[in-house]
């Protein structure tokens, strides 16, 4: 019986060690409870700490936009010409013509000497060699009176300033000074036309040709469209331009020259050349500088082959008339126009628009280029900028801001928790 005893009984009651593994089984399912709970607090933590990604914007125009003035009224300006006529602008690149004829230009053949000899031979106002009248020009203005040329006194001895042998050139268009300049500085016809070739495919005037200084040659010819860029060559010579645009000059030695330009003293005139000849016919060079929009620009016509005086004056006035009213308003981006969209951490969709509008005044060949761009966004009320508008073109136009149409707000914990990929990316 004892010894029976002693095997019921090693050491401890039965329902004490029930009690201890039950305990054990419990702290083991607490310290799990609490493990799981930690890593939960942790993840909870970090979906609510983490930045939520940036929102790209979606660009729903083109990144680029190139809005073209309308040609049309250069276009009916020149067309409503019966002769040869051509239209362009000093600022731009582009002409209109009627007709691609290449024909005499009689004295308009003086800018091309002026503007070959002052390449050839620039003056230094500072250090100016000036011009002595020789025999030799004596000899040059009784060639041209017998030709009928125009000419100006020669009187032998009298010193000349370089810009007055040129006011000689291009104002009253004396044939016998054209002949000094160019001979000054080429020392024969030859020499010069040489030089001058060489001049006109240097600037891309592939129809002018001239073979002798004056223009009294039917050899010396050019289409109308060539001659509007040969004024704007003249008109950007700072010397050349202020020449041209003088109704007259008083040469001490020779007496007061005048321009034979009908159109100086209209409004807005500035220059240029005329040219007649009984073959060529009257040619009038021409250009007028008017306010246009916020900026000032100068329109060039030409008008070759007239039968008159009066005629090419009135045809060239008429061209620049029509030249006047071909500027033209383009709308460049309106206010609230709807540019782009950007969607929402939670999927919705949000415009992204413009902030003003803006407008810019062209002429026949100007272009606008609108650039569009957005960039990142965030969370915040209406209005903040994502992107811009910008124009470039001839007139400046003032960066237009690209805002969100709606506030943005970032989503709630519960979402977070429920998206981890959208939180971390």
């Amino acid at each position: 019986m004892e010894s029976s005893a002693r095997q019921a009984d090693p050491g401890a009651p039965r329902a004490s060690r029930r009690f201890s593994a039950r305990r054990r089984r419990r702290l083991a399912a607490t310290t799990l409870v609490a493990l799981l709970l930690l890593a939960g607090g942790g993840y909870v933590a970090a979906v609510a700490a983490t930045p939520l990604p940036e929102l790209n914007a979606t660009l729903e125009v083109d990144a680029e936009v190139r809005i073209d003035a309308d040609p049309a009224g250069a276009v009916a300006a020149v067309a409503g010409q019966a002769r040869p006529t051509a239209l362009g602008w000093a600022e731009g690149e582009e002409v209109w013509a009627n007709s691609e004829e290449v024909l005499e230009i009689a004295s308009i053949t003086k800018l091309v000497t002026v503007l070959v000899g002052l390449s050839a031979a620039p003056i230094d106002p500072a250090n100016d060699p000036g011009y002595e009248v020789t025999a030799a020009d004596a000899q040059y203005r009784d060639e041209m009176l017998a030709v009928d040329g125009v000419v100006e006194d020669t009187p032998i001895g009298l010193r000349l300033t370089s810009r007055q042998l040129l006011e000689l050139i291009l104002l009253p268009s004396a044939n016998n000074y054209a002949i000094s300049y160019a001979r000054s500085i080429f020392g024969d016809d030859a020499a010069f036309a040489q030089a001058a070739a060489a001049w006109a495919q240097a600037n891309g005037l592939t129809s002018l040709r001239v073979v002798e200084p004056t223009g009294i040659s039917p050899e010396n010819v050019s289409n109308p469209s060539d001659l509007i860029r040969l004024a704007r060559l003249a008109l950007a010579d700072p010397l050349i331009a202020e020449i041209v645009a003088q109704s007259s000059a008083d040469i001490p030695g020779i007496g007061v020259i005048e321009s034979t330009n009908p159109l100086l003293g209209l409004d807005g005139v500035v220059g240029l050349k005329t040219g007649t000849t009984y073959r060529a016919g009257y040619n009038l060079l021409a250009a007028r500088h008017d306010p246009v929009g916020e900026r000032w620009l100068t329109a060039i016509t030409v008008v070759l082959a007239r039968e008159g005086s009066a005629q090419r004056a009135d045809d060239a006035w008429a061209v620049l008339e029509a030249a006047l009213v071909t500027d033209q308003a383009v709308a460049v981006v309106a206010e609230g126009e709807r540019i782009g969209s950007v969607t929402t951490w939670t999927g919705e969709e949000v415009a992204l628009v413009t902030t003003a509008g803006a407008d810019a005044v062209i002429i026949p060949g100007e272009s606008v280029v609108r650039s569009n761009a957005l960039g990142e966004g965030g969370a915040g009320s209406a209005g903040p900028a994502v992107g811009q508008v910008l124009a470039t073109g001839p007139t400046q136009v003032a960066p237009i801001p690209v805002v969100t149409a709606a506030p943005i707000e970032e989503p709630d914990l519960w979402w977070r928790l429920t998206h981890p990929g959208e939180v971390f990316g």
